[in-house]
């Protein structure tokens, strides 16, 4: 669920992005078919998630939410991260610049969609057409992260 720390943190290159970014999605063995780049940032996803999941902070913000919503306290805290990072002006000025961010982001995994996993591709579409990584920067439009992680521990019983 944090798709705009993933985007932040490839630090322009594309490649890396693309790997950055559909990491979740490319399970086992398969990470080794993609260009030795693009398994890079598949790496740094995966290290990334590795030191926010195990932090002594992220596991007290969890306990926050995990009362209630239990297995996806760990996404809401992304979301919760995503939105922090969205407002902190040493990393967007203003608005403008994560407008400009997301567009140029969106741009630079537009050029890889051959070699995107499916699934991916099938998300990417929404983020994409619903601009989710400016989206973090807004309450209203991260109430729609709420509602789905609810939607989810719904049928999750």
């Amino acid at each position: 669920m944090n798709y705009l720390a993933h985007a932040y943190l490839s630090f322009g290159n594309e490649e890396i992005l693309l790997g950055n970014m559909t990491s979740d999605f490319i399970k086992g063995k398969k990470q080794f078919l993609y260009p030795p780049v693009v398994h890079k940032g598949i790496l740094l996803h995966r290290a990334i998630d590795d030191f926010t999941d195990t932090h002594p902070v992220t596991q007290k913000a969890k306990s926050v939410f995990k009362a209630a919503y239990r297995l996806y306290s760990g996404a809401f805290i992304d979301v919760v991260y995503d939105h922090f990072l969205a407002i902190e002006p040493t990393s967007f000025a203003n608005e403008a610049a994560l407008y400009d961010f997301s567009q140029a982001t969106y741009q630079q995994l537009e050029k890889q969609k051959p070699i995107m996993p499916p699934q991916f591709e099938h998300l990417f579409f929404y983020m994409q057409s619903q601009n989710w990584l400016y989206g973090y920067r807004t309450l209203p439009d991260l109430s729609k992260f709420w509602r789905v992680g609810e939607k989810s521990r719904i049928f999750a019983g």
